[in-house]
């Protein structure tokens, strides 16, 4: 790895402070409507972290958390105008790097919440790579992970057409998307990753705790 090129272009071409460089452990932190969440992050490999994804580039008077980059598509139907709490460039071998994508919940009660968490996923999956050809860095594998206290992914029945399947598509259930055995999302087709439940819960101060390892 061009560790003088990476450093380079994390100093020169990215906002400060945009890029976190981090080692052993990180801990990560949201609020959210129902309290405080904190993750701790532990691995063995140098990081690179982007905290508070879901903040950068927010719009004037946009209280929804949409963001923005100029030359890519934010309406909903596609996917592309939100993003995941925080982002972390796992590098496990010379120039190979590992992305893990973090959401961060205290509840997902609802299959059209998992879907706006999906989209989350993948508008963040396309951004990884955009940040990921500016470093010149390569990805290997990039993995899903939502934080939880609670999960019911029962069917809305305020709005069944959102669980009809595309033509030519198996319609996989929001359970087991959710558990990790047929996680998948729509670009070009169904594109398979993995997706890890981490469940989180409430300390003393009431505060949602949990900790997840970062492993190859």
């Amino acid at each position: 790895m061009d560790k003088t090129f990476v450093q380079f272009t994390k100093d020169h071409f990215f906002i400060q402070n945009f890029l976190e460089q981090a080692a052993g452990n990180v801990e990560l932190c949201e609020n959210g409507e129902d309290g405080k969440s904190l993750l701790h992050i532990s691995c063995s490999n140098e990081m690179l972290v982007i905290r508070n994804l879901d903040q950068v580039g927010i719009r004037e008077g946009d209280l929804g958390g949409s963001t923005t980059v100029g030359f890519l598509r934010s309406d909903k139907a596609h996917g592309l105008y939100k993003r995941v709490d925080h982002m972390i460039f796992e590098n496990f071998k010379e120039n190979l790097w590992n992305v893990h994508l973090i959401e961060m919940k205290s509840s997902v009660t609802s299959d059209e919440k998992w879907i706006d968490i999906k989209g989350k996923f993948r508008a963040s999956y396309l951004l990884a790579h955009m940040i990921a050809s500016v470093l010149a860095i390569k990805i290997e594998t990039t993995r899903m992970y939502t934080t939880y206290e609670r999960v019911d992914l029962k069917p809305s029945a305020e709005n069944p057409v959102v669980r009809k399947a595309r033509l030519g598509f198996y319609a996989f259930s929001p359970q087991e998307e959710w558990s990790g055995e047929q996680f998948a999302l729509n670009i070009n087709g169904r594109r398979p990753f993995q997706h890890t439940p981490l469940k989180m819960k409430r300390n003393a101060e009431g505060i949602l705790v949990g900790e997840c390892r970062l492993c190859c």
